[in-house]
């Protein structure tokens, strides 16, 4: 049985975005698997990682993308400063695909948390969550309602919404 977490649940809904694009970028790659997979149909991957070349900060691309992933990565750096570049390389007519993490800081959004729990445990718990993840992990500082905002003019008709493992999907098209 493949590794599941909150993370590669959306790996479906993420290759659905990917079709039509010749070109990706997927930033913080933890174990490959997302990038392999998508190799499936995308013509050329490159990964971005710490762990493994440099940071996306420190990044130098030779060539502009056709999509860019950030899989709970986005909150390992500075958010508008890695979205503007994310900005810069994407191609026009490019897909910026973010499964993200978000602070709770409201009550609502405790409370919309909590209600994510139901949903969520009894997914987790038939799919054998890998409870044990062997990368650097990062609590976020930014709630989804500063997200919102810090996108809001960045990135203009951009789609965001809460998934129900405690991510958020945005999805945006570079004009």
């Amino acid at each position: 049985m493949p590794i599941w977490n909150h993370n590669t649940a959306y790996r479906p809904w993420l290759v659905s975005k990917l079709k039509g694009s010749r070109s990706l970028l997927d930033v913080g790659s933890g174990d490959h698997s997302f990038a392999d997979l998508a190799g499936r149909q995308v013509a050329h991957v490159d990964v971005v990682d710490p762990l493994i070349n440099t940071t996306f900060e420190e990044f130098q691309p030779t060539q502009s993308y056709d999509a860019i992933t950030f899989i709970a990565s986005l909150h390992h750096m500075n958010a508008e400063e890695g979205l503007n570049k994310a900005v810069r390389i994407l191609n026009p007519g490019g897909k910026l695909l973010i499964v993200g993490l978000a602070k709770n800081k409201t009550a609502s959004d405790w409370i919309i948390s909590g209600l994510q729990a139901f949903l969520s445990r009894p997914i987790s718990l038939i799919n054998r969550e890998q409870q044990i993840y062997p990368f650097p992990t990062k609590e976020p500082s930014e709630s989804l309602h500063e997200i919102r905002q810090l996108t809001k003019q960045l990135l203009p008709h951009r789609r965001i919404r809460r998934g129900i493992h405690f991510r958020y999907l945005l999805e945006w098209t570079k004009p």
